[in-house]
């Protein structure tokens, strides 16, 4: 079996020589099969099982789908934290915001605002060959390679304008669709676009 230290790289052929890498080089002793590794992204897990779930992202299959608003999921308990919202467990409102430090962007899940503090941070390692913007995560630097490859997943059936992120193309569906599928909370509006919602809210 290879081990890779998940910290540079290098590989292993015995846990015990990867254990003594570790804590001379990195100061740390924890070991992390090469397998256990994402080929896509070269996120580390701990185990196989993890592993699995998280290729689910890359992969753009969503087999969940909301019975509501129709958006779809890699993973049942996303869905099932989704539809809180629809039933009014969890609200879209201004209370429930979370807020970016460095700037006036907000979110609803503090998940997307650990997202987005990372176009904050100084150092950003993954660089495009093409162009030479430089991002934070390497996720983020393959969704922009398929930009310059052309490479556009999902295609509008009523316009034809073609989209690379799943996020995108739904949103630019209802631009014809008309759906509003995000409700203020305060006087009961609703919006194509969840930050609409919010902004109501506010005022």
């Amino acid at each position: 079996m290879t081990l890779l230290c998940g910290d540079c790289g290098l590989s292993f052929s015995t846990l015990h020589n990867l254990k003594i890498h570790k804590k001379h080089r990195h100061g740390t002793s924890k070991a992390v099969p090469a397998s256990n590794l994402c080929a896509v992204c070269g996120k580390r897990f701990a185990s196989k099982s993890n592993l699995t779930l998280h290729l689910r992202l890359h992969s753009g299959i969503r087999s969940f789908v909301c019975s509501v608003c129709k958006k779809s999921f890699s993973r049942k308990c996303t869905l099932d934290k989704h539809m809180l919202y629809h039933t009014g467990e969890r609200r879209y409102t201004c209370e429930r915001l979370f807020s970016c430090d460095e700037c006036s962007a907000t979110y609803v899940a503090s998940s997307d605002l650990t997202r987005h503090k990372l176009s904050h941070v100084a150092v950003k390692p993954h660089a495009c060959t093409v162009c030479c913007k430089t991002f934070a995560r390497k996720h983020d630097l393959n969704v922009h390679r398929l930009y310059h490859a052309g490479s556009s997943r999902f295609s509008c059936q009523y316009c034809e304008r073609q989209f690379v992120e799943e996020s995108n193309y739904k949103r630019h569906l209802r631009q014809h669709t008309g759906e509003k599928p995000y409700q203020c909370n305060a006087c009961g509006i609703r919006y194509s676009q969840v930050f609409k919602a919010l902004r109501n809210k506010s005022m």
